[in-house]
């Protein structure tokens, strides 16, 4: 009547290692970034970063609206 735990573990197994492999590189690039940064001193100013992510972020609604039409 009720499925087993490991037919569980089995459906969640691939997101979980999707979001392994994705933290992983995150960490990565955070990690490079840094190291980028210690050595050279030079860092990209926070506005530029938020401006950057904006930009993303409303080409990403844009794009989910127009699938929407």
């Amino acid at each position: 009547m009720f499925p087993e735990p490991q037919d569980h573990l089995k459906v969640d197994e691939p997101a979980a290692v999707v979001r392994r492999k994705a933290g992983a590189a995150f960490h990565s690039k955070a990690e490079k970034a840094w190291q980028e940064y210690l050595r050279t001193g030079v860092s990209t100013p926070v506005d530029a970063v938020f401006d950057r992510i904006e930009r993303r972020i409303e080409a990403k609604r844009l794009a989910l609206l127009a699938g929407r039409s």
